[in-house]
């Protein structure tokens, strides 16, 4: 009973204590910073990896091989057996209390427990090569679809507050998840929120996890509500016969598109799956939907609105910083590379007419000459990161070659761009062709030919 007054259940965060110290073993028990040191001890600085030491786990790696390929292929199969308690304590999480937050813990851990299981004994280099960053970047992407999952409950818990809560907790969220879309990079060491070799948690955890999570919570809750008018449109027949007929077919229908949105919102960010994973898909959704028309009360169909809208609220909480972090990502980068670069691309032309057909060993000289009043900085974040030197502000990467130049800087994901000018005289003027340019200069390092390596638009998402 006082688990439903106050919704805290004690048991519950308990349950919670109880999987992440499960989890915990299990980081300790498959990572590895030196797979020659191994040990049973499972405390200390570093995962261990002492189950490569156990029964079953180390008996099957002695019989094939840690780098028997068979080996590798059969993680799917660690993963169900070590999954399996993981998801009796979840059980234990959701049933013992009504806590958004511990649930969206819960479910998170269980998607880093597989994570774990996958980069333990399958692709354990890459544990190996990042070291601790990997163990934070594994579950800070388990979090990122897992709260994703449980944010029907979030919304639910959310929408209980009135709006001054609402604000206060939801906008530092909301800034910090588009501030990580347009701060990480792939390339730049110098950003804090840089992981080599491409951003994972952004990419990964939010672009392909949360983002195709939402599409499954959005045809959940379409579903839904036409489960809702079904319920509505049977109730006015028993009462009335015909007379919730249209209702009964709009709920239908809103099943039917429910059901198939996971499809269409997969094709606006992705390729077109195969047919396989189509079918897959819509699969998975019938599953959702088959647990979704549960519920515990006598009036149905208000309790399926209910928690349709629940749905739908926490899909679109999650899709608003998403969808507002890569807008802003594309216009840093639309903004870069079409004013921020042209301006010092002008620039340099006005220099190599002025002085001769020559570019300038550094940017600097550019101000020294009145060319340009400041070298601006590429537009990639919040400027006030910047501002309060939490961050290293990016900068143009300027090479001179003589005759010619290499401008380079660095844009959000995994996108570097760099600029060769085209071929000109010494008045500034393009040579009619190569051959004509390497008549004027030849044996000189140098040349180029108006070369852009980036794309003229961010590339896709795969």
């Amino acid at each position: 009973m006082m688990q439903e007054k106050t919704g805290i259940g004690i048991g519950g965060w308990i349950g919670l204590l109880v999987l992440l110290a499960y989890a915990a073993s299990i980081h300790q028990g498959l990572g590895t910073w030196d797979r020659n040191d191994l040990t049973v001890w499972w405390f200390g600085d570093q995962p261990k990896a002492f189950f490569q030491t156990w029964p079953i786990w180390g008996n099957i790696e002695m019989a094939l091989g840690y780098e028997d390929a068979e080996y590798r292929d059969t993680w799917f199969i660690h993963a169900f057996l070590l999954f399996l308690p993981a998801l009796g304590l979840t059980w234990w999480v959701i049933a013992g209390t009504r806590s958004a937050i511990a649930r969206a813990l819960a479910i998170s851990t269980d998607i880093a427990i597989v994570v774990f299981v996958f980069y333990g004994f399958a692709a354990d280099s890459f544990w190996e090569l990042f070291q601790w960053r990997a163990s934070a970047l594994f579950y800070a992407i388990a979090c990122a679809i897992g709260f994703a999952l449980a944010s029907p409950w979030l919304a639910a818990s959310w929408l209980r507050l009135n709006w001054f809560w609402r604000c206060v907790l939801y906008l530092p969220i909301l800034f910090l998840v588009v501030a990580l879309f347009r701060h990480t990079t792939g390339w730049d060491p110098n950003l804090m929120a840089n992981f080599s070799p491409w951003p994972a948690l952004p990419v990964v955890g939010l672009d392909i996890g949360a983002y195709t999570v939402v599409g499954f919570l959005l045809g959940t809750a379409l579903a839904t509500c036409g489960l809702a008018l079904r319920e509505v449109g049977a109730s006015r027949n028993d009462r009335e016969p015909g007379s919730g007929g249209q209702l009964a077919l709009f709920g239908s229908l809103a099943t039917l598109v429910g059901l198939l949105t996971p499809l269409g919102w997969f094709w606006l960010s992705m390729p077109v799956p195969s047919v396989g994973a189509a079918i897959g898909l819509v699969v998975v959704q019938a599953v959702i939907l088959f647990f979704a028309r549960i519920v515990r009360s006598d009036d149905r169909a208000t309790a399926l609105l209910r928690r349709a809208g629940n749905i739908a609220v926490g899909a679109l909480l999650v899709f608003l910083p998403i969808f507002l972090g890569r807008g802003l990502m594309e216009a840093d980068y639309n903004a870069s590379r079409y004013v921020i670069a042209q301006e010092v691309i002008d620039s340099l032309h006005r220099y190599y007419v002025a002085e001769g057909g020559e570019y300038p060993d550094q940017l600097d000289i550019l101000i020294e000459k009145g060319y340009i009043d400041e070298i601006p900085q590429p537009r990639v974040g919040f400027q006030l990161f910047y501002d309060a030197g939490w961050m290293e502000a990016p900068s143009f990467d300027y090479r001179s070659l003589g005759n010619s130049y290499v401008l380079e800087f660095v844009s959000t994901e995994w996108i570097q761009c760099a600029y060769n000018p085209p071929y000109l005289d010494e008045f500034g003027n393009e040579y009619e062709d190569e051959e004509e340019y390497e008549e004027e200069y030849e044996g000189e390092e140098g040349g180029g030919g108006d070369i852009w390596t980036c794309p003229s638009s961010r590339p896709a998402l795969w």
